[in-house]
């Protein structure tokens, strides 16, 4: 099937996981053009060599970025924008981090780490949203935003208290 014939998407935390499978998925369905974004690009490499083998066509764009780095964001849609001629249909803001391990309580969070939690799976996929929105509108682009459990559920499956 080739049913993203032509669409071209952008993937934040495409280096493993999730993001990984729906670069490789996107490509298998046809994509066009498929950016990927992780901090790793070594492993963002070994991404598009697996995409490359299964459809050769498809244009893998490898950027790396730190996307708690607002200038990050800005240059990460820019450079898929300038890639893919101005085409963009599918934003999946897949990137993500739950923080410190074992989850502590909210009263015993770390600031900074807080912060960084907050930057990364909210501040940061608002803003790639903000940036990428423009181009998507006249194609009817979809953006689509991945979240967990792991602040309800802990890795053990009990209930978290919030205070």
């Amino acid at each position: 099937m080739n049913r993203l014939q032509g669409k071209y998407a952008l993937i934040t935390g495409a280096s493993q996981g999730l993001g990984r499978q729906l670069a490789i998925d996107f490509a298998r369905e046809g994509a066009a053009g498929i950016a990927i974004v992780s901090r790793s690009v070594d492993l963002l490499e070994k991404v598009r060599h697996s995409i490359q083998e299964i459809a050769p066509n498809t244009q893998v764009l490898v950027i790396g970025a730190d996307l708690n780095k607002h200038e990050e964001i800005e240059r990460v849609v820019a450079t898929t924008l300038n890639e893919f001629n101005g085409h963009l249909d599918v934003l999946i803001n897949n990137a993500s981090t739950i923080g410190p391990s074992p989850m502590p309580y909210l009263l015993d969070y770390p600031l900074e780490d807080f912060h960084n939690v907050i930057n990364t799976n909210l501040i940061a996929p608002f803003l790639l949203i903000k940036k990428a929105l423009p181009a998507m509108i006249e194609n009817s682009g979809s953006i689509i935003n991945v979240t967990s459990d792991a602040g309800v559920i802990s890795g053990s499956g009990e209930h978290l208290s919030y205070l």
